[in-house]
């Protein structure tokens, strides 16, 4: 099991964004972004897959009752399971995977 986990660390590490493509030559953001920050963002990115996972029945009961109160069942479940998922999973795992090694700016597409 240890071994399983190195190795997928280690494919993690080599797959996500190398020092070819950092957004500038910053030798101490690049050391930061794969010593500190990549680590963090995994711990991250798998807690809130866990805690999506555990969300989801409170999701789907909440989103249930409010789409039957609205009228449509649907709606409320989406944008219930939508928020919930993009808070706990779409957002750290674009900040672990899609961003360039050494990019520490914290930039939402979303404020602009």
């Amino acid at each position: 099991m240890k071994k399983a986990f190195i190795i997928l660390l280690t494919l993690l590490f080599a797959f996500t964004s190398t020092a070819v493509f950092a957004a500038e030559d910053d030798g101490v953001a690049i050391a930061m972004d794969l010593i500190l920050l990549r680590p963090v963002g995994i711990a991250t990115f798998l807690g809130g897959l866990g805690l999506f996972v555990l969300s989801l029945p409170p999701a789907v009961v909440v989103g249930t009752v409010s789409g039957i109160i609205d009228g449509g069942v649907g709606k409320g479940l989406g944008k219930s399971l939508g928020k919930t998922g993009n808070a706990l999973v779409v957002k750290p795992t674009k900040y672990l995977f899609a961003r360039h090694l050494g990019d520490n700016d914290n930039d939402d597409d979303e404020s602009k």
